[in-house]
């Protein structure tokens, strides 16, 4: 997976590296996750609106709405948790969800979620904090929580990947 800094029709690239990226449902929970998911978030961290172009491809896509669709869905939901530096507490209050996934874990008693659930950053290594249970409802809207992260979060310190 080259990440070069020129590449025509950047978008469908970037698209590209998040659909090679693994699912969650073959992820093991407790594990780090793979080098690839580090690698892409940060290469995405420079391509600005790339991004945005490169989740709406995906949206679009016919794998987003195929029987499997949560496979491909995951990924863009996972590689966004390493993509920007979210809390690991957040008032479920100021909190908006764009998929539901059937293991969504409840707010604490003071009414704070993860917001970078299901990956655990308890120590430096990204790790799967969570099996993946499936999911309910409507796709999800991985471009419009990129732009809500966007507004209200910083892109979290990654190495860079070259």
């Amino acid at each position: 997976m080259q990440m070069g800094r020129s590449v025509v029709g950047a978008p469908n690239q970037l698209a590209e590296w998040i659909k090679a990226l693994p699912a969650w449902e073959d992820l093991v929970e407790g594990h780090a996750l793979p080098d690839r998911f580090a690698a892409v978030a940060s290469a995405l961290q420079s391509r600005g609106e790339e991004v945005a172009g490169a989740l709406e491809l995906l949206e679009n896509s016919p794998e987003w709405a195929t029987h499997s669709f949560d496979q491909l869905q995951s990924k863009a939901f996972l590689v966004l948790r390493l993509l920007f530096d979210l809390p690991s507490r957040h008032p479920v209050s100021d909190w908006q969800y764009f998929k539901g996934w059937k293991n969504w874990p409840e707010p604490d008693d003071d009414g704070f979620i993860d917001a970078s659930w299901p990956v655990d950053w308890s120590d430096v290594v990204p790790r799967l904090a969570a099996p993946y249970e499936g999911s309910r409802g409507r796709p999800y809207q991985a471009t419009a929580e990129f732009q809500w992260f966007k507004e209200r979060f910083h892109y979290r310190p990654l190495p860079s990947r070259r």
